[in-house]
């Protein structure tokens, strides 16, 4: 399950997504840490390491056999809105809704997380 919001008032600015597909929600919960791999003189390597930050992370959105209504709805976030909140079973985000498409029912929406709004 995955509620989309926008941050400020809009009558129809919220909605919840309650038929997400299980295994793209857990791919949400992946992340990476900032590293650089360096190839020292000596033959040897050198690891930067700039730390973990949720902002490198993206969010997919993956409604199984989406009603016209959610299509809509997320078209409108796309065409209206460059920052939105997202919550998801493991947070709350700032994100920026990226790209959408819908594909044999399956309607699939990526969004950049900006930060993380919740502990």
């Amino acid at each position: 399950m995955i509620g989309i919001g926008t941050q400020t008032y809009d009558p129809v600015g919220a909605r919840i997504f309650t038929n997400t597909d299980r295994i793209e929600d857990l791919k949400n919960r992946q992340g990476e840490r900032r590293l650089s791999r360096v190839a020292t003189l000596e033959g040897g390597v050198t690891i930067i390491d700039f730390g973990f930050t949720d902002g490198d992370r993206t969010v997919k959105l993956c409604e199984l056999e989406a009603s016209v209504e959610a299509v809509d709805f997320v078209k409108y976030i796309i065409e209206n809105y460059t920052l939105i909140v997202v919550t998801t079973d493991d947070g709350a985000y700032k994100v920026a809704p990226s790209a959408y498409w819908v594909d044999k029912g399956k309607l699939s929406l990526t969004m950049l997380i900006s930060e993380k709004l919740s502990d």
